[in-house]
């Protein structure tokens, strides 16, 4: 670092280090200047950059010391464990027995269902799950406020690749209005997410903040950097990261994501449950009932390119998950954030159809007669949003417009319905909502007395709907399954049933075992004590993975014989079918807890030692003759790299106690050094001992060049 910043540099503390990824270490750290450097902020970053192989991603300057802990230079991988969290049980080998849903070396992981967020041990659920785990449970207790959309989290995910300083410029600009156009839509803001992320070449990083107050947000993000790449970016990573890191997130939250280029992966298109993040991002905000605005930008001398499946895989979230997908000149992006997305803030969708090119007509369904309704027209790159007509056939103005998206109001006491036309109908998105707090939650399980479960279905499954509404005078619901894409009916209107008043979702349909797999829209019809009230509820289709058994696998360096059997070596201290079974010799017997706690593999008879009882140790005492005129000096010294540091000044010591190599006082001296060792993977004791006549031979061989730490 000395080398990279310069003659204003003074010191560098590293004060926190971690793995990030298979090719990526991020750490923290403090750089101290001299008390009038002439280099800036942006000099910093640009010389860091510069090395290639070193990115930054964060400077703030601090005008007091920051207190931090700095690394030794050898640390310990893990430690045996002393204690187990969550009621976990300690083992004898040093390990933990750990309680369902926990996991980690002190149980101190918690696994949550239903894409719900751990922390502590304990798990923050979507809304209508309230088990332990957010799994799902019976309807025994009714158990009140477990839907609550009383607020709201602010979710930010930003792009930091030097093309996008611009855009991270004027959402710093913007996030103040953003804020007060919250409160002016009654909405309150509980917590304040944002995750930064970029990648490039070998180098990645991805972190997630929260904030309870809009000023720390926007403080945060003043200390954001930008650096250049050209690679594809992983937004779906960073979208999965910003809804499972923070227990403070609410649910109904919009993800407004900033970026300006395809998804760096494009999956290939799959239903299937499976671990991709497109699966993972779907699950995860049908779950929490969130919408995803997508904000890509561009400018017009350099389109995007929308080509291929890393950018398709960003229609096919945004079609699943009823959000938005808009390409916009890095121009209009003040026009976006401070104007646009002010109309989307607690909206309640009517009508979604993706990347269609039909002219259609669109019933304006709000609550009541005098709500506005907003209409969103969105196209990509090369062609131009359609025009929208009321029922009379006027032409709406557009109270938002882009190059490439239109937003029109309208009330359903001037027309209830619209229709989209033009001379030629390009393929674009639309999206028809109005501002409210009530909504209609739909959960899927395939056994009837499970009170809510999963918020997508399963090909193949019998699996009944279970439905929540949150309008206080609700007496039934009628849903119906439309296609995402034409909007033609997929699964005939069903009228809901009562379900026990234990359960939060008080009302069912019928159970439905097929569906095709993919998006499609909950068509929903709720009776209430004010008329008929309508809502567009995203739905998915995931198709059940496939499972293939896993192939035979051999274990401690075995090696693969045939279909179902290994070969272990003829030399090697493992046996059975995987090569899982330790050999223990001389009458030794295999140890139930093994390797940890000072354990090895086996239990071994008295006068035998090692993992495997393969050491014998002497029962008789050595044929020197020690005598209390003639004595020997022996140390014995654990040379690991744990202990280097420590023994710092072993050889300096030893040479002031004898005499710096001329004492007389011992007959002899012992060197005695031990370590464990990995030989074929496995663990073994590497105990050596060394006798010298003279106390200079004996100095030299306690250096640290000689002590051969490792």
């Amino acid at each position: 670092m000395k080398t990279i910043i310069g003659p204003d540099f003074e010191d560098f503390l590293v004060y926190d280090y971690k793995i990030h990824g298979l090719s990526t270490a991020v750490f923290h750290a403090r750089l101290t200047l001299i008390s009038s450097p002439s280099i800036s902020r942006q000099d910093i970053i640009d010389k860091i950059d510069a090395t290639g192989d070193v990115q930054i991603y964060f400077l703030r300057k601090y005008e007091i010391e920051v207190q931090g802990e700095s690394l030794p230079r050898y640390r310990v991988l893990q430690a045996d464990v002393t204690s187990c969290q969550n009621g976990g049980i300690l083992l004898p080998n040093a390990t933990c027995s750990c309680m369902p849903y926990y996991s980690g070396a002190n149980c101190e992981v918690v696994s949550c269902r239903n894409n719900g967020v751990g922390e502590n041990g304990r798990c923050i659920c979507p809304p209508g799950l309230y088990s332990s785990h957010c799994e799902a449970r019976s309807c025994i207790t009714k158990v009140d406020s477990v839907v609550d959309f009383s607020t709201q989290s602010l979710i930010l995910v930003i792009n930091t690749r030097s093309s996008m300083a611009f855009d991270l410029s004027s959402i710093i600009e913007n996030i103040p209005i953003l804020v007060t156009d919250y409160a002016n839509r009654g909405i309150q803001l509980s917590s304040f997410i944002v995750t930064i992320y970029r990648y490039s070449g070998t180098v990645h990083f991805m972190e997630t903040s929260t904030f309870t107050a809009s000023d720390q947000l926007i403080d945060y993000l003043h200390s954001v950097t930008v650096s250049a790449t050209t690679d594809n970016q992983p937004h779906l990573d960073a979208i999965a990261a910003a809804q499972s890191t923070s227990i403070l997130m609410r649910p109904k939250s919009s993800v407004y994501v900033f970026a300006d280029s395809a998804n760096n992966v494009g999956p290939i298109p799959s239903t299937s449950l499976s671990n991709t993040n497109e699966s993972l991002v779907v699950q995860q905000t049908l779950s929490w009932r969130n919408k995803i605005i997508l904000v890509l930008s561009q400018w017009s001398s350099s389109p995007i390119n929308s080509n291929g499946n890393t950018f398709d895989v960003l229609r096919r979230v945004v079609t699943a998950v009823h959000g938005d997908l808009l390409i916009v000149d890095k121009t209009e992006l003040n026009e976006v954030i401070g104007h646009l997305l002010y109309y989307s803030i607690g909206g309640q969708n009517t009508f979604v159809q993706y990347y269609s090119n039909l002219i259609k007509t669109i019933p304006i369904l709000s609550d009541h007669s005098t709500d506005t309704s907003y209409v969103l027209l969105s196209v990509e790159n090369g062609v131009s949003p359609p025009f929208v007509q009321d029922k009379n056939g006027n032409v709406l103005k557009p109270i938002s417009l882009g190059s490439r998206f239109a937003l029109y109001s309208i009330q359903n006491s001037v027309s209830d319905s619209i229709t989209i036309v033009g001379d030629t109908i390009p393929v674009h998105s639309t999206r028809v909502w109005f501002a409210s707090q009530d909504d209609v939650l739909i959960s899927y399980s395939e056994d009837d007395t499970v009170d809510n479960n999963y918020a997508h279905t399963f090909n193949g499954f019998n699996q009944r709907p279970s439905l929540y509404s949150s309008f206080a005078s609700t007496t039934g619901l009628v849903v119906s399954r439309l296609d995402s894409f034409n909007s033609t009916t997929i699964l005939a209107a069903d009228a809901s049933q009562a379900k026990p008043a234990t359960c939060i979702f008080p009302y069912q349909l019928n159970a439905v075992t097929s569906c095709t797999p993919g998006p499609f829209v909950h068509n929903v019809e709720i009776t209430a004590n004010n008329g008929k009230l309508y809502r567009a509820v995203p739905g998915y289709c995931f198709s059940p993975d496939t499972h293939t058994a896993a192939p035979w696998s051999c274990l401690n360096n075995g090696t693969r014989a045939g279909t179902t059997s290994c070969n272990c070596g003829a030399n090697s201290n493992w046996q059975g079918q995987h090569c899982e079974v330790p050999k223990c010799q001389n009458g030794g017997t295999v140890d139930k807890f093994p390797n940890g706690g000072g354990r090895g593999y086996c239990v071994c008879p008295f006068g035998v030692t090692g993992s495997f009882c393969e050491i014998m140790t002497c029962s008789s005492t050595s044929s020197d003759t020690f005598q209390s005129y003639n004595r020997s000096f022996a140390i014995v010294i654990q040379n690991t790299l744990s202990t280097n540091q420590a023994l710092a000044g072993l050889n300096s010591g030893l040479r002031s106690m004898l005499n710096f190599g001329q004492s007389t006082d011992f007959e002899d001296f012992v060197l005695t050094t031990y370590k464990t060792r990995l030989v074929q993977g496995v663990p073994t004791p590497d105990v050596s001992s060394t006798k010298f006549s003279s106390a200079s031979a004996f100095l030299n061989s306690t250096t640290e060049e000689n002590l051969a730490y490792s």
